[in-house]
């Protein structure tokens, strides 16, 4: 199967994102085996989806986020490859998705689309598009996205790119 071009998988990613937040809250965090309360840890960071790629609830801590967002974070909530860490009380949330393959033209390519500035440090390639409130970045030809439900200012910027670094060494 030829891979997905990245406007569609972007395309996709919005769907994804419009489905997982219009979902309803329930008992189980979302993740296979993990039920609410309990935390994922970076030990299980893998999951055969058309390949070998890393599971999107283990990218990131609770804790890291909630040092970002400053305030209580809950459980990793959604799928191994689209996963919200929410603020409790707030609509503050960080969500990662795990997109796959891309090559770096085409991710290049559509960073630019989005007014991606590049960042240094986080995978093989990466960009902040700061008017959409995200950081991706490619490693190897794994996509992620890192993205705050809310505008980037000041500071954020700098805190997201630090959660970017984090989600980056882990994959």
């Amino acid at each position: 199967m030829p891979p997905v071009p990245v406007i569609g998988r972007m395309a996709a990613l919005g769907v994804l994102t419009l489905l997982t937040a219009c979902g309803a809250e329930s008992p189980s965090s979302g993740v296979p085996g993990q039920t609410a309360g309990s935390s994922t840890t970076a030990s299980s960071s893998t999951i055969s989806q058309g390949g070998n790629l890393p599971n999107a609830c283990t990218l990131l801590t609770a804790a890291e986020v909630q040092s970002f967002v400053s305030g209580t974070v809950g459980p990793a909530q959604g799928s191994a490859s689209d996963c919200k860490f929410a603020q409790q009380g707030s609509g503050k949330a960080v969500d990662v998705t795990v997109m796959g393959p891309a090559s770096r033209d085409q991710f290049t390519s559509e960073m630019q689309q989005f007014s991606g500035k590049s960042v240094s440090g986080v995978g093989d390639v990466a960009f902040l598009a700061q008017a959409n409130s995200f950081v991706a970045f490619l490693k190897g030809s794994t996509e992620v996205q890192v993205q705050y439900s809310t505008s980037l200012i000041g500071a954020d910027v700098t805190g997201l790119e630090t959660l970017a670094m984090d989600a980056a060494g882990r994959v």
